[in-house]
């Protein structure tokens, strides 16, 4: 599967990272949610693999989202508050996986596309 969102979703956070350079704490919570937006195609091959193949998507950003949301704990706990670049992140992050899981889980809308891009 590809996971093209991830690859979007990469380069934007990586590219808020690099621009809050000067904000440490912004740019590397920044890339952390770069990371964690890798996971998604790794954990989709992992449990296709182990024969989970409906659910795999569902699973890899389930993953996902648990990962973001121990780093927002994790920061709420440690500051107080959780941080403008995490709530950025899980804004993204919820808005990118809706439109995959939309477009994945309703084959009827999603079939004349894909037929489309095979043929070309």
């Amino acid at each position: 599967m590809r996971v093209s969102s991830s690859r979007i979703w990469v380069s934007a956070a990586r590219a808020s990272g690099l621009w809050q350079r000067a904000r440490r704490d912004a740019h590397m919570r920044y890339m952390l949610a770069a990371f964690i937006a890798m996971m998604p195609p790794a954990t989709h091959r992992l449990f296709v693999g182990a024969g989970h193949a409906p659910d795999a998507l569902l699973i890899a950003y389930g993953i996902m989202n648990v990962l973001l949301g121990a780093a927002m704990i994790r920061d709420l706990r440690m500051t107080g508050r959780v941080h403008p670049a995490y709530l950025w992140s899980a804004l993204a992050f919820l808005l990118t996986e809706a439109g995959i899981v939309w477009a994945f889980l309703q084959p009827e809308c999603w079939m004349p596309i894909a037929d489309w891009l095979v043929q070309s």
